[in-house]
């Protein structure tokens, strides 16, 4: 079975306090764990804070997004 997916996005809901709670990190882990087994890269949604990116980095997921980085814009600066 071949997925034509480049990337899974893990949703806020799961990202928001995965740094407290326990059931988020399980469930993102095996996420992450399922998305590099097929070799699809990972995001992970409302990152809003260095805990929260911390925590991200350490179950391996491969880019971030949220306010941590930068508010939402209609202009992209590389």
């Amino acid at each position: 079975m071949k997925l034509k997916v480049d990337y899974i996005k893990i949703d806020g809901s799961m990202i928001k306090n995965i740094d407290v709670n326990k059931d988020s990190q399980l469930i993102t882990q095996t996420i992450v764990d399922f998305a590099k087994k097929m070799n699809i890269q990972t995001v992970a949604e409302f990152v809003y804070s260095k805990n929260i990116f911390d925590k991200i980095v350490e179950l391996d997921v491969d880019y971030a997004q949220g306010y941590y980085f930068g508010e939402p814009s209609e202009n992209i600066e590389p």
